[in-house]
């Protein structure tokens, strides 16, 4: 066991809370953190799909960390063929697929005479909205409130934080918590 999966398993604590475990594993922003309650908290763009998929189960919300500076920085350039493969390799990862390619780039409206038309970068607005419809349509999640945009101190989104649940009454009473922060 290497050094890193031995310090990850070293740092689970469990508690119990209302009848409901609370695992937590610290995390540096490489590796994947998790806190269910009976949902998840997933942190990282190190997550793997397959956490986000136990919606199927219809046994767990989940909130999750949306990295959109960390995609921004490492893997959704504005020239898609100049990106780090780690950082796509990474987010390959994270939605599970290389779909997300399509939501992050559309081709240009204005063609080329002797090419095919240039990709150009969409908005984190557009790449959070079709993670949202994938957590619905892939991870099986029925109910994915928009999501609540967290900035910095200079007002730029880091991350948004996503809810994902099987009911509406979960949406219900996020919606209301998150139109305290709008």
């Amino acid at each position: 066991m290497s050094v890193a999966a031995q310090n990850a398993a070293a740092s689970w604590r469990i508690r119990r809370r209302n009848r409901s475990a609370i695992f937590t594993l610290n995390c540096t922003p490489w590796s994947p953190g998790l806190v269910c309650s009976p949902g998840a908290v997933c942190q990282s763009n190190g997550l793997a799909w397959t956490t986000a998929e136990a919606g199927q189960s219809r046994a767990v919300d989940m909130f999750l960390n949306f990295p959109v500076m960390d995609m921004n920085r490492n893997a959704i350039w504005r020239n898609p063929d100049q990106a780090p493969r780690g950082g796509v390799d990474r987010m390959n990862r994270f939605w599970g697929d290389e779909s997300w390619k399509r939501a992050a780039y559309a081709e240009s409206r204005q063609h080329n005479l002797f090419s095919s038309p240039d990709l150009v970068k969409q908005g984190n607005d557009a790449i959070v909205a079709a993670f949202q419809e994938r957590l619905k349509a892939v991870a099986g999640f029925s109910v994915v409130p928009a999501p609540l945009p967290m900035k910095n101190s200079s007002n730029a989104v880091v991350y948004y934080l996503v809810f994902a649940s099987q009911k509406a009454l979960a949406q219900k009473i996020i919606d209301d918590i998150f139109a305290n922060y709008r």
